[in-house]
């Protein structure tokens, strides 16, 4: 495992119920980065999913108020994870744990109002 701090801005796909843990609330939300590429001039749009999570209560209160497609900016430690599917085939889970609100901020631009191609087409894993 890697840790390094990362500044990731992207859209909020998923929004996972908060969580007790230790005495401590966590929440964690699913985020598409868009990443571009252009062929013989054709533009294509895939996302890069990472997973955001927190347990500062002010991102907390901010993440009970996302909606699927909300812009976010989000600032911490990112930590790449190797996994396996059952098939055998290489995955990587990529994290980012925000310590405190300074680190997120929601910028409420909605997918829709950016159009079709740059909205979150597919989140998951095999």
């Amino acid at each position: 495992m890697s840790l390094a701090s990362l500044t990731l801005q992207g859209h909020v796909g998923t929004i996972e119920a908060a969580v007790e843990r230790n005495g401590r609330t966590f929440r964690t939300i699913s985020v598409a980065k868009q990443d571009a590429e252009t062929v013989n001039g054709e533009t294509t749009y895939k996302p890069t999913w990472f997973k955001v999570t927190t347990s500062d209560r002010f991102v907390l209160e901010a993440m009970a108020n996302l909606k699927k497609g909300d812009e976010i900016l989000a600032i911490g430690t990112f930590s790449a994870q190797p996994w396996q599917t059952r098939d055998g085939h290489a995955r990587m889970d990529l994290k980012v744990f925000v310590a405190s609100s300074a680190g997120f901020q929601i910028t409420k631009v909605k997918a829709a109002k950016q159009g079709a191609e740059n909205e979150p087409a597919h989140e998951g894993q095999d």
